[in-house]
């Protein structure tokens, strides 16, 4: 069968359907994903590897001696409840050896907060991310910090 078309003699007024558009980037940036669910990291770098470098830990301790050593992150994700070192205690700590990255921490977090949690993100002023999140949302973020 065939269908035939006929050009529309003027234009169908109607809703514009809308359309999330994610900004491309200035440039490439340096992601650090601390998680201690290395299934959150894989995530995180398949969302962003294509236009930012991406390196994931389930180790806290790991990612503050990589700091500590020079390496700056544009963006650093990092779940608020870990088991051995806390987001807090991660925030606090590189509070004291890179100040200018603790400001690029923005906090993941499954929901559950401890008074103490709640408070702490009270008190700074970083970005709090739901999880599950959804990865164009992340992607604007990382964008929007580059």
């Amino acid at each position: 069968f065939r269908v035939h078309l006929v050009p529309a003699s003027h234009p169908i007024e109607g809703p514009t359907p809308a359309v999330d558009v994610v900004r491309a980037p200035s440039r490439r940036g340096a992601v650090l994903v601390v998680d201690d669910e290395p299934s959150i990291g894989v995530l995180v770098q398949k969302g962003l590897r294509r236009n930012h470098d991406v390196v994931t830990t389930t180790s806290a301790t790991d990612a503050l001696e990589w700091i500590a050593q020079g390496a700056r992150y544009d963006v650093i994700f990092c779940d608020l409840m870990m088991p051995h070192i806390t987001g807090m205690d991660f925030h606090t700590e590189l509070a004291n050896i890179a100040p200018e990255q603790a400001r690029n921490v923005v906090f993941l977090s499954g929901g559950t907060f401890t008074p103490q949690a709640r408070q702490f993100l009270k008190d700074v002023d970083n970005t709090l991310l739901d999880k599950p999140f959804d990865i164009d949302a992340l992607q604007m973020l990382v964008n929007e910090r580059v």
